[in-house]
């Protein structure tokens, strides 16, 4: 979800986790060897978090490559992502910072973020770190790990105004593809996750809800992976909301 009106420009792009695209596993050796290479000479800019210590990028990738997430189904991918703030896995899988892997974190990148752009075939975020929008980014790797297409730039919810089939009674798992009222570059993209109302919709994804501030800048809020209510909006009505309802999507297999 992004909106360049009304949020700072970044600068810098860092390299977290540097694996070939669609690559889910790493040993600890390749972790810490890749972290030594890539971080030896970088320039942190003037904006943005810092990087993330060796020990977060290995939870990370044992987030990614151990038997705690599915890979069948993409809304259960996303369902697991959102419960790694829970306490239980809060000590399974124990950051540095405290901070659950499931959301940006506020002095620090979260490695486990930067991991799915880079699956999905970027080398960088766009912008410094996790201060890239990344609801698309993570619903992208959710259906590839699923085994499902994904389109051609997948870091952009406006993408997927293109991608699968359109349905006009949505399912738990199809993708609700919003615009944004100002800027029909931008927009956000999650999971169809029922009807709050009949004029909201719960939406499972990343980058949603969150108010705390973080490096990054104004309004990039230490947001996460979790179900909202949004409201559909189909009016367009700034009063209502910055996003709209274009469509409900269907994902479609490789």
């Amino acid at each position: 979800m992004k909106n360049t009106t009304r949020r700072a420009v970044m600068f810098g792009v860092s390299t977290l986790i540097v694996t070939p695209a669609f690559a889910f596993e790493q040993t600890r050796a390749d972790v810490e060897d890749d972290f030594k290479r890539q971080f030896k000479h970088m320039d942190f800019g003037m904006r943005g978090p810092g990087n993330p210590l060796p020990a977060d990028i290995e939870v990370a990738n044992l987030i990614v490559s151990g038997d705690y997430l599915p890979h069948d189904d993409p809304f259960e991918i996303m369902k697991k992502l959102s419960e790694l703030g829970t306490p239980e896995n809060l000590r399974k899988f124990k950051s540095t910072t405290g901070q659950p892997f499931n959301q940006r974190w506020p002095n620090a990148a979260n490695p486990l973020l930067i991991r799915f752009f880079q699956d999905i075939g970027y080398a960088n975020p766009p912008y410094r770190g996790d201060c890239t929008p990344w609801c698309a980014a993570t619903i992208a790797w959710c259906l590839h790990r699923a085994g499902y297409k994904i389109p051609a730039d997948p870091a952009s919810s406006q993408a997927f105004k293109s991608y699968g089939n359109e349905v006009t009674t949505p399912e738990h798992g199809d993708l609700c593809v919003f615009g944004d009222i100002g800027d029909p570059a931008h927009g956000h993209i999650g999971f169809f996750n029922g009807m709050a109302s009949t004029a909201v919709v719960n939406v499972l994804g990343g980058n949603q809800g969150g108010s705390l501030p973080t490096k990054c800048a104004a309004g990039y809020p230490q947001s996460k992976i979790a179900s909202v209510a949004i409201p559909l909006n189909l009016a367009k009505d700034r009063k209502v909301g910055y996003h709209y309802l274009i469509k409900y999507v269907r994902p479609v297999h490789a």
